[in-house]
């Protein structure tokens, strides 16, 4: 494996000094998972050794690539959660209309958590994103650490939001640059609140409810600020998505989470 394990931590430290952040505090935030995302009950992040994950070259017909040098490897991620993410892959290709990619540039999976066990990265149970790309063509970044003051931001930002809408439908917890500055360069998503299911919608989550308010906002158009809480804006503007997509009703009720994400994930198609 050219990048091991520790270059993906080595990484993170160096991320994390630029930022102020320690590389304790950057594993922390992706590891805020501890019970479902710290935000509903859920069973908590556990260790396991390399060699209870599975070693994966690809996610569907996309490659694994290392985000700092695009070199593609393999990587450790447990494999019943790589199979969800071979039907998101499956899912994104048929809904989002961006164009397939042919490769996944992440920084990684599984992650020796030396005795700590707080975040699913730590079972193989998470992934970060950081781009989605086709032969030389970037279908989606993650990086809004390098996008954010583009000139182009209002496209960057439609794509990122219909990616992230995508990985909200499958999984429970999905961490974006909303959450806090250690995600500006990556999504990170596990399943370690919804398991083997497809996510559901709490009104306590402040990470589905964020990403939620940004949907409406930046894909539907919608005056919607991004509060993180379940409140009168928030239900009002679900609602009017959900009405619009011809599903109605409110978030709360069975199914309107993932047919909203799922609409939401062609939302940003030419």
């Amino acid at each position: 494996m050219a990048h091991t394990v520790e270059s993906v931590i080595a990484r993170r430290r160096l991320l994390g000094a630029g930022a102020g952040i320690g590389a304790a505090s950057l594993l922390a935030g992706c590891g805020l998972d501890r019970l479902g995302g710290g935000e509903r009950d859920g069973d908590r992040a556990y260790c396991v050794p390399r060699s209870a994950t599975q070693r994966r070259a690809g996610i569907g017909e996309a490659e694994l690539a290392y985000e700092e040098n695009d070199r593609a490897q393999p990587f450790n991620i447990d494999a019943d959660f790589a199979r969800q993410l071979d039907g998101w892959l499956e899912f994104f290709d048929a809904r989002a209309g961006l164009g397939a990619p042919d490769r996944i540039r992440t920084y990684g999976a599984w992650i020796d958590g030396s005795g700590s066990c707080d975040s699913w990265h730590h079972s193989g149970r998470a992934l970060d994103f950081a781009r989605l790309v086709r032969g030389d063509a970037e279908i989606v970044s993650c990086r809004n650490d390098l996008w954010r003051e583009a000139a182009d931001l209002p496209t960057q930002r439609r794509r990122y939001w219909a990616l992230a809408a995508s990985l909200h439908r499958h999984f429970s917890y999905v961490v974006t640059y909303l959450y806090n500055d250690a995600h500006r360069n990556h999504i990170h998503v596990d399943n370690g609140a919804s398991g083997a299911e497809l996510a559901r919608f709490s009104t306590r989550s402040r990470t589905q409810l964020q990403g939620v308010q940004a949907v409406c906002s930046y894909l539907y158009g919608l005056d919607v600020p991004i509060t993180g809480r379940w409140d009168d804006a928030t239900r009002a503007a679900t609602g009017r998505v959900l009405a619009d997509i011809g599903v109605g009703g409110s978030l709360t009720d069975d199914g309107a989470w993932t047919a909203l994400m799922g609409a939401a994930t062609g939302a940003a198609a030419p």
